[in-house]
């Protein structure tokens, strides 16, 4: 089932929009964005898949080994298209309600996924016809959060959120 944009959250949550204010005055140190390219992978074994439902479209994010993953449908989930390769995260955190999440609004779609090492890294697409971008660390302190746990979500006004 779907989540529901009514999700509220009790965690301290990061923009992950650029250009946000966080609240924070010092400027996190990030990866500077570069396009993905783009390699369909087929017959691929996947774990801790996490899913978005929006503008008529199911967008899908799993994990395969420290691979991130990604697939859609068009049709309601009848079929979905063949995984591409989204990124890589040395040990990509994927146990025990960890791995890839995926969340989107009107204007982008947003992957996070969470390494051991303690550092949440995320992708970001403009519309379906766009690459994805490797985005930059999203967590303002470098290897805090090495309990790998990290979702996503979104509101109304369009604004994303990780915590």
């Amino acid at each position: 089932m779907i989540i529901s944009k009514s999700i509220s959250f009790c965690c301290i949550s990061l923009l992950i929009l650029a250009g946000c204010d966080n609240g924070n005055n010092k400027t996190p140190k990030v990866i500077p964005k570069e396009a993905v390219p783009e390699r369909v992978i087929k017959n691929i074994n996947g774990v801790a898949p996490a899913v978005y439902n929006g503008g008529g479209e199911i967008h899908m994010v799993f994990a395969s080994g420290d691979s991130i993953m990604y697939c859609h449908s068009y049709d309601n989930g009848k079929s979905f298209s063949n995984p591409i390769l989204i990124g890589t995260v040395r040990d990509l955190a994927v146990v025990g309600g960890r791995g890839p999440q995926i969340a989107g609004n009107r204007d982008q779609l947003v992957i996070a996924a969470a390494g051991e090492n303690g550092n949440i890294y995320s992708y970001n697409r403009a519309d379906s016809n766009a690459s994805w971008l490797r985005g930059g660390r999203l967590n303002d302190v470098a290897d805090i959060a090495k309990e790998g746990f990290v979702s996503l979500a979104s509101n109304d006004e369009g604004k994303l959120f990780a915590v």
